[in-house]
């Protein structure tokens, strides 16, 4: 059992003094081991309730209000109670201990935890529930009886789930459906998951946990977890957020005094990745341009159902100001709040270096956001005809290779002088170098930006 030593020494001086006393006839009963005993009753009621997985765990904590006040931190709304966790945005592994283990079905509890988990394109992870002491066997078998829906709970993959599907917007229940382990929910649905796994750190400890996954929404949580402000609820997105969200005032200066412009209207690209073992090309990806001023407003559309908007600096290197994801992420914008540009104000040579530092915060912020510091780093490799590139292209083009975050992998892009834009040529990394054939290029220039 990993419960901490100075509630075991006292456990052994309680049964010692116990014995000693007993064979006096003058035993008193333990004040603390006697509210537990009171209350262990409503303790299994509460935790039945708490194995749907929805509101009737809340709504049991208020009726057994007072029981559990006796062992943990407790919030309280109307017809429903909680168990107050602090951190549920910040922490991975917020939790609260009991200050005295509640005993369900012969088993000591030894927290509660809760936490929300933003994994973007993966989807959004509530989970909330208990640790237990016990090995898995035991914790199963003891459990079973008090588990709703037990008869569909199954092994998987070292755990023990049940599971239940629901499409969002769809206006459907809940089905029960097994689904893969492994595999993420993603935001096309919502899954919601009672779980028994063990602890990854602690020997004969295991968590009994609850979970909504994927593409949860404000509706959804308004009927789950109604312990949930509504302050807290996933934010909706609209479509035209990407042109809402305005780069701050200080970005804005660097961008309006930069000495580098586009020199066209529009354009769009399409290239494919060279495969030097198969010969097989991957999917095209198809970029298109338009100038903004001194920007360039970006799509890059990797498949029907995936691509990115960006807006960025013309010139040399690629300096995001900001970007979204298709509806395959959670739609919000990331925003550079902040942005340092080292590089040369005249066209570059060999072996020059262009360095940027970004600050980057997401738009709309959710609670737990955080800044995120992003750099790259380019050097000029060499000047070359930009013919090469593609061949109804002209001028000169300078090959740039640029590392991101300190990290080794590199992206190799050509800055194409006539057009004032850089192109994807390629990346080389550990795993091995990738080439990328650019197979369409057109230009729709305008005399004004033309060169």
């Amino acid at each position: 059992m990993c419960i901490k030593r100075d509630y075991l020494k006292r456990i052994s001086l309680i049964a010692a003094t116990a014995f000693l006393l007993a064979a006096c006839g003058t035993m008193d009963k333990d004040p603390s081991t006697e509210t537990l005993g009171e209350h262990a009753n409503d303790f299994e009621k509460t935790f039945r309730d708490f194995t749907t997985c929805d509101a009737r765990f809340f709504r049991t904590l208020n009726r057994y209000a007072a029981a559990w006040k006796s062992v943990a931190p407790m919030e309280s709304s109307g017809d429903y109670s909680w168990i107050k966790v602090e951190g549920r945005h910040e922490d991975r592994n917020a939790h609260v201990d009991f200050t005295e283990p509640p005993i369900v079905a012969g088993l000591e509890l030894l927290s509660f935890s809760d936490d929300v988990i933003d994994l973007g394109n993966l989807g959004l992870y509530y989970t909330w529930g208990f640790t237990a002491s016990g090995k898995m066997k035991d914790v199963v078998r003891k459990l079973k009886p008090l588990i709703h829906g037990r008869a569909r709970l199954r092994r998987d993959n070292g755990l023990y789930v049940r599971t239940e599907v629901k499409l969002p917007g769809a206006g459907t229940g809940w089905m029960p459906i097994a689904t893969a382990s492994g595999t993420p929910a993603g935001l096309s649905r919502i899954e919601r998951v009672f779980m028994i796994e063990p602890d990854e750190d602690r020997e004969n400890v295991m968590h009994v946990n609850c979970s909504l996954q994927g593409g949860v929404n404000a509706d959804i949580l308004r009927e789950e977890r109604p312990d949930i402000a509504p302050k807290d609820y996933p934010v909706q997105l609209a479509e035209t957020l990407f042109d809402d969200v305005k780069i701050p005032e200080n970005v804005a200066e660097i961008a309006r005094n930069t000495p580098w412009k586009p020199r066209f209207k529009k354009l769009s690209y399409t290239y494919t990745q060279e495969n030097p073992v198969s010969g097989v090309d991957k999917q095209p990806t198809t970029e298109t341009m338009e100038a903004q001023d001194n920007l360039v407003l970006v799509k890059e559309i990797y498949s029907p159902s995936f691509n990115v908007q960006r807006l960025i600096l013309a010139g040399p290197g690629s300096m995001q100001l900001k970007a979204r994801m298709s509806t395959m992420s959670d739609g919000r914008i990331t925003l550079t709040t902040d942005l340092k540009v080292e590089s040369p104000s005249t066209m570059p040579k060999k072996g020059d270096n262009l360095r940027v530092t970004k600050v980057l915060k997401e738009q709309p912020p959710k609670p737990g956001d955080r800044e995120t510091q992003s750099s790259q780093s380019c050097i000029v490799d060499d000047e070359f005809d930009a013919k090469d590139v593609f061949p109804s292209l002209t001028g000169r083009a300078y090959r740039l290779s640029c590392t991101f975050n300190n990290n080794s992998d590199t992206s190799v892009i050509a800055y194409l002088e006539d057009l004032g834009i850089n192109v994807r040529l390629g990346s080389k990394s550990k795993s091995g170098n990738k080439t990328y054939r650019i197979t369409q290029f057109s230009v729709e220039r305008d005399s004004a930006n033309a060169k």
